[in-house]
C-alpha cells in the first residue's frame, strides 16, 4: 500500500469498525441497509440499492467506490485494499458517477454487481463507500478527509459452488481465564475460528449452573450475529452481571468494593455450558464447559468483624454462667447432711 492510502487508512478503519457486519451512522450521511448479506450463482447479475439520505440542511454530491477488504484480527477490524481495483470490487457498477442530494433528501441508489462465470466458489467481500471526494480529487496533493466525509455499506457475496461451510470453538474462557471472583459480573470470551471458504455467523447461548445443578441464568452469544470470515478466528464476549467501568482503585477502593459485592452478590461454585451453532439453517454445531468460583470475601469478613465482638460476649457470658454453676454446686455440697452409720 503506498504512503497516501496509508494517509487514508485510519479514517476508514474509524469509520468501518461501526459499520463492519452492524449498523453505522454519521452526522452527515446515513446508508440503509448497513449490510448486504446475498447469495448468487456463477454469471449471474444482482440488481440491488443502497439508500442514502442527507442529515444536512446543504446540499451533497457524493462519490462512490467499491473497495475488497479484510479482516485481520480477531476483534472483526477492517483492512481495505485501496490499490486493488480488481477482484470483487470490479463486480460492482452504481448508475451514476455523482449522486446529488437536496438538503435531508433520500434516495435510492442502484447498484449492479456482476459475477463473473469464473468466480471463485465462496465468500467475496466489498465495501461500498458514498464520500463527498471523488478518489481522483483525493490523490492530488496534501487533502486531509474529515474524519466523517465517508461511509459505506458492507457486501457479503456468497458465490454457489464447492462452498465449504467448517469452523472450530478455538476456546471457551472467563476473560484472562480468571477462575475466581469476588463478585458478579463474570465475563465469557469465545473464539472461533472459520477454516471454510464463506463467512459464517456462530450463535447460541452459555446457560450458568449452580452447586446444586439447576440453571440460574442464560445469556445469548453474538446476539448482533457478528460475521466470521474465511480463513481467520473472532472474538466474542458476554458478561454475567452488569459491567461496571468505574471501579477505580482509590483510598475508599475496600469499601466501594464492599458495596459491589453487596449489590452483585453470588456464592459458591458455578458451571458454565456454551452451546453454538454456524452454517446454513446452523446445521454445525460446537460446545463448551467451565467451572469458577464466586466468593465475596470482603463481605464475609466485614460480616465477621461485625459479629465477632457478639461472638466474644456470648463465650464469656456461657463462661461466667458455667463457672456461677459449678460454685453453686460445690457451696451446696457442704451442707448436704452426712449419712450415719447404723452399727
Amino acid at each position: 500500500m503506498c504512503s497516501k492510502s496509508k494517509k487514508y487508512l485510519p479514517f476508514l478503519i474509524f469509520s468501518a469498525v461501526f459499520f463492519l457486519f452492524a449498523g453505522q451512522r454519521a452526522t452527515a450521511l446515513s446508508l440503509n441497509p448497513p449490510t448486504f448479506d446475498l447469495a448468487a450463482d456463477r454469471g449471474q447479475k444482482i440488481e440491488t440499492a443502497v439508500t442514502v439520505f442527507n442529515e444536512t440542511e446543504k446540499p451533497l454530491e457524493l462519490f462512490s467506490e467499491a473497495v475488497n477488504f479484510s479482516v485481520q484480527n480477531e476483534t472483526g477490524q477492517p483492512v481495505f485494499d485501496f490499490e486493488d481495483t480488481a477482484g470483487t470490487a470490479a463486480w460492482f457498477k452504481v448508475s451514476s458517477e455523482s449522486i446529488t442530494l437536496a438538503a435531508k433528501e433520500r434516495k435510492e441508489v442502484p447498484v449492479t454487481i456482476n459475477i463473473p462465470a469464473d468466480a471463485e466458489p465462496g465468500g467475496h467481500y466489498v465495501t461500498l463507500f458514498f464520500g463527498t471526494q471523488n478518489k481522483e480529487i483525493e490523490k492530488q496533493g496534501d487533502a486531509q478527509i474529515s474524519i466523517n466525509s465517508k461511509l459505506g455499506s458492507v457486501f457479503l457475496i456468497r458465490v454457489g459452488g464447492e462452498v465449504i461451510e467448517a469452523g472450530a470453538l478455538v476456546e471457551f474462557a472467563t476473560k484472562n481465564n480468571q477462575l475466581f471472583f469476588n463478585r458478579l459480573p463474570v465475563s465469557f470470551v469465545v473464539l472461533f475460528q472459520n477454516s471454510g471458504n464463506v463467512h459464517l455467523k456462530p450463535v447460541g447461548t452459555i446457560s450458568i449452573n449452580n452447586l446444586f445443578d439447576r440453571e440460574i441464568k442464560t445469556m445469548e452469544v453474538n446476539p448482533q450475529k457478528l460475521t466470521v470470515l474465511p480463513g481467520v478466528s473472532r472474538k466474542y464476549e458476554t458478561s454475567w452481571g452488569e459491567i461496571d467501568n468505574s471501579s477505580k482503585r482509590t483510598m475508599f477502593y475496600f469499601w466501594q468494593e464492599l458495596a459491589r459485592e453487596w449489590k452483585n452478590f453470588s456464592l459458591g461454585k458455578y458451571q458454565a455450558t456454551l452451546n453454538i451453532s454456524y452454517g446454513s439453517n446452523e446445521a454445525n454445531s460446537a460446545s463448551g464447559v467451565l467451572s469458577f468460583w464466586i466468593f465475596p470475601w470482603r463481605l464475609f469478613l466485614t460480616a465477621l468483624n461485625a459479629l465477632a465482638p457478639i461472638i466474644l460476649l456470648l463465650v464469656i457470658a456461657v463462661s461466667r454462667y458455667n463457672a456461677w454453676i459449678v460454685k453453686k454446686a460445690q457451696k451446696g455440697y457442704k451442707y448436704w447432711p452426712k449419712k450415719r452409720n447404723k452399727f
